[in-house]
Parts: structure tokens; sequence; C-alpha cells
């Protein structure tokens, strides 16, 4: 190896070992898998997400207005920072153009895996 190549290997390696330290710990991902559902009318979902005490809310809609399928079910992610830890509770609500809630489920994990990815299943029931 010759000393123009080692001193490359050596800075790659330094820049490897400063950005790790830089970039400290990673946030976790949360992805919400939503059950199948015949609803065709579902133009909104309304989340609501608890871990451990922190909670937040967040709204998906269609980007063109039009029913949200979830014929074959679907999911999203929401990035937790990594500080938080604890058991999950998932809250979701499907409404209608009318914001009458047509759906509504729920799904929980035990405790989120800090720093990695999380998979929680929400399981449909209609309302009444």
């Amino acid at each position: 190896m010759t000393a123009k190549t080692m001193r490359k290997t050596l800075l790659v390696l330094a820049l490897l070992v400063i950005s790790g330290v830089a970039c400290g710990n990673a946030d976790s991902v949360l992805r919400v898998n939503l059950d199948p559902s015949p609803a065709s009318s579902v133009t909104l979902l309304a989340s609501q997400v608890t871990i451990g005490s922190e909670s937040r809310t967040m709204d998906i809609a269609s980007s063109d207005g039009q029913p949200i399928s979830l014929s074959d079910g679907t999911s999203y992610t929401i990035e937790i920072p990594y500080q938080d830890s604890g058991a999950v509770q998932v809250f979701v609500a499907g409404l209608d153009a009318s914001n009458t809630v047509v759906l509504n489920g729920t799904g929980s994990l035990d405790s989120l895996n800090q720093g990695h990815l999380n998979d929680v299943e929400v399981a449909w029931q209609a309302s009444p």
C-alpha cells in the first residue's frame, strides 16, 4: 500500500468515526400497518399515537381528495425522537367526506425498540 493510499484510507476512517460521533443516537421509526377494509368512503385517517407519556396526532388525506383505498391495507410511518420510549398505543379513525367516523382501529406494542424500525398492526372495527 502506498503512502498516498494509506493517507486516503486513514482520512476516510477518520471521517467515518467523526460522523458516527456527530450523529448521536438514531431516532426510532414507527410503521403503522392498517389492515385491509372494504370501506370505500374514507377520505381522512386521523391518527393518535402514544408512546410512554408522549402523545401526538396526525391526519392523513389523499392528495387528490379522493377516498383512500384500504382494500389491500396500507401503512404510514412516523419518526419518533430517540429519547421517547415505552409502550406504544395507536388509534386510527377513518372519516368520510362529511367528517363522520366510519372506521376505527387500534394497535399496540409492549415497548418501542429505540433507534429501530417498529411495526404495529392496526385492526379495524366498524363504527356504529
